[in-house]
């Protein structure tokens, strides 16, 4: 079977195409994250602390994307995201202080492990039960070959005009993304949804009434 053929849905092929532009701008943008703070006066420990700040954000969303999920849907949450991290990729340059750099990498981490999380959910959805590993491979590969692109993209960007550029791009490149997924993505299919004890007691119907003959009743009257 070619390896073309084990992934049918075109949504989880629409998820990888916005995954390797976004990748793209991830890598460009990691690879002038050192630069420009250095460049902006911030210390070694300052960016040791701003990455400290960007994984708060990681675990802060991914404590509640089951719900938001649940709630609002996979794919409303991934557009989301991808639209968040466009919004906090363009801004970053502008920012001169501590605090509002660190404030903007906290959303930054949410953002991204939103959209990770969002597009993983809807590739396992539709992956089909014997090719799962298979999906998540080729999502990993569509993540990596922007990680490898973006950064000779932003050389290259760079030799055109101040750090700023690369950060634009990037932002730029996501909410293309974003725009892509929005038209063409069908909505998840699974919703998982949870039922308290109380509820599955509630709507349980209750059992018949067992007949019983005329020798066992006269039985339990007896005893």
């Amino acid at each position: 079977m070619k390896w073309t053929k084990r992934v049918e849905d075109p949504n989880v092929w629409r998820i990888y195409l916005a995954t390797v532009g976004l990748s793209v701008a991830y890598g460009m943008a990691l690879s002038l994250l050192a630069i420009f703070l250095d460049a902006k006066g911030f210390t070694k420990s300052d960016i040791g602390s701003l990455a400290f700040v960007f994984g708060l954000g990681i675990v802060s969303l991914s404590l509640v994307m089951d719900r938001l999920i649940e709630r609002f849907g996979a794919k409303e949450m991934l557009v989301t995201c991808f639209f968040g991290y466009a919004a906090t990729v363009t801004v970053f340059p502008f920012l001169d202080s501590f605090a509002s750099v660190a404030l903007l990498r906290f959303f930054d981490g949410a953002f991204s492990v939103g959209i990770w999380i969002g597009a993983e959910t809807m590739l396992l959805s539709r992956a089909g039960e014997r090719n799962k590993a298979f999906t998540m491979s080729l999502y990993a590969v569509a993540m990596g070959i922007g990680y490898a692109t973006g950064p000779g993209l932003a050389w290259a960007l760079t030799r055109l005009g101040p750090l700023a550029v690369g950060f634009i791009a990037a932002g730029v490149l996501s909410v293309i993304a974003g725009v892509y997924l929005l038209v063409t993505l069908e909505p998840d299919k699974a919703i998982r949804h949870v039922v308290s004890l109380e509820q599955l007691d509630e709507e349980t119907p209750a059992a018949p009434p067992r007949k019983l003959s005329r020798g066992q009743v006269l039985w339990q009257i007896k005893n």
